[in-house]
């Protein structure tokens, strides 16, 4: 009976955190408490520091004043606390606070009947903020089983961590999510090494990156093309074709279009 009551719980607050508005409302007046009343903010680096493997891009962007589009640099923390800005433009928070970029990965696991929703230890690779915890958790796993790291956080959710140097033991997580997170990565196959130590054997991993042609690419002197194609990222988990799970590759469908690549598999090891 109590098992029962349990289970029926949880579904209920599962269901729950899955309506977009009740979502972001938990999440954004979180963040408002957190970050800016009890001034919770943590920086694992300088914002303005060159760190060690984590790009310093220049991009165009429109100037406020001339209205025109100019070069901007910044370095990978200032361009990820952006979400912390423009507090009362809600139209912009309610997108940046949903968490919806990783619903393209985890829903996918939907379909995956094996996994255990009650056990499976889910590793977030930079979300930012909560909301894509929540999202999470709106699927049925476990709040004591989600797990986050990023460069930033005011939350006991996210972990202040770098994903060259995942502080975890090898062999941790079930399922590990990164989400538009390796393309601010110098080197990528040191990101994706960390994640092949802490993922278990036959782990799922679920990646998403924007594919960007030759000639928009970030003026950035990168010590691999990791990203160029999802074969390449399969390839270096050396991933079986059976387990393939989900595999968008917008390399194949047009080189010269910007759009988003998204890759499931199992991994092997």
């Amino acid at each position: 009976m109590l098992n029962t009551l349990k289970k029926v719980l949880n579904q209920f607050i599962s269901d729950f955190y899955k309506i977009d508005i009740f979502r972001f409302l938990i999440v954004y007046i979180r963040f408002l408490f957190l970050f800016y009343i009890f001034n919770k903010k943590k920086l694992l680096y300088n914002e303005k520091d060159d760190v060690e493997n984590i790009i310093t891009f220049k991009e165009k962007k429109k100037d406020n004043f001339s209205k025109e589009r100019v070069k901007i640099q910044e370095t990978t923390l200032e361009h990820n606390l952006i979400y912390t800005k423009n507090i009362f433009n809600l139209k912009k928070k309610y997108n940046q606070f949903l968490g919806k970029k990783t619903k393209s990965l985890i829903s996918q696991l939907e379909s995956l009947d094996f996994i255990n929703k009650e056990s499976a230890k889910i590793l977030s690779i930079g979300p930012r903020n909560e909301g894509e915890l929540y999202l999470i958790r709106s699927y049925g796993y476990r709040w004591s089983n989600i797990f986050a790291i990023d460069l930033q956080t005011y939350t006991s959710k996210i972990e202040l961590n770098d994903m060259h140097n995942i502080n975890y033991e090898d062999n941790f997580f079930d399922i590990i999510i990164s989400g538009w997170t390796l393309a601010y990565s110098k080197n990528k196959k040191k990101a994706l090494n960390e994640i092949k130590r802490v993922a278990k054997k036959n782990a799922i991993i679920s990646i998403g990156y924007t594919y960007l042609p030759e000639n928009l690419k970030y003026e950035v002197k990168e010590t691999d093309e990791i990203l160029t194609s999802n074969d390449k990222i399969l390839s270096f988990f050396e991933a079986k074709s059976e387990n393939i799970f989900f595999n968008f590759d917008s390399y194949l469908f047009n080189i010269n279009q910007t759009r988003h690549s998204i890759l499931t598999f199992r991994l092997s090891k």
